[in-house]
C-alpha cells in the first residue's frame, strides 16, 4: 500500500463518519429547531431559529420567544393578543424525533396545563 492509498482511505473513513452523524448529538439548540406536530393536540410548533418559534393551530399562529437553558424550557409569548405576558419555565426533553416539554407546572399561554409530546415532521 502507498501512502497515497492510505491517505485516500483516512480520508473517505473521515467524510463517512461526518456523513453518519445523529440527530442526538447535535447541541439541543440545533435539535429543536424545525416543525414538531403535538401527539395529543393539533398544535404545530415552528421553530424558526435561536429564540423565536410559531405555535398553530386550525385557529391561531401565534408567535413566541424561547431560551433553552441545561433541562428547561423558558417561554414568553410575543404575539399580537397579549401584551406583556411574562415568561414561563419549563422541563423539556428532545430524544431523536421526540420533544416533550411539561407544560402541567405553570400555565403557559395557549398551551394546556399539561404534559405535551410532539414529533418532529
Amino acid at each position: 500500500m502507498t501512502g497515497r492509498t492510505i491517505l485516500l482511505g483516512f480520508l473517505l473513513f473521515i467524510i463517512a463518519q461526518s456523513g453518519c452523524k445523529k440527530n442526538d448529538d447535535l447541541p439541543p439548540e440545533k435539535q429543536i429547531l424545525g416543525v414538531w406536530v403535538s401527539t395529543s393536540t393539533d398544535d404545530i410548533l415552528d421553530f424558526t431559529d435561536d429564540d423565536t418559534f410559531y405555535k398553530s393551530n386550525k385557529n391561531i399562529h401565534e408567535l413566541y420567544r424561547y431560551q433553552l437553558e441545561k433541562d428547561s424550557i423558558e417561554i414568553q409569548y410575543v404575539g399580537e393578543s397579549l401584551i406583556a405576558v411574562p415568561p414561563t419555565k419549563h422541563k423539556y426533553t428532545i430524544s431523536g424525533s421526540r420533544l416533550t416539554i411539561d407544560f402541567s407546572n405553570k400555565n403557559c399561554f395557549t398551551f394546556p396545563l399539561e404534559l405535551l409530546t410532539f414529533v418532529k415532521r
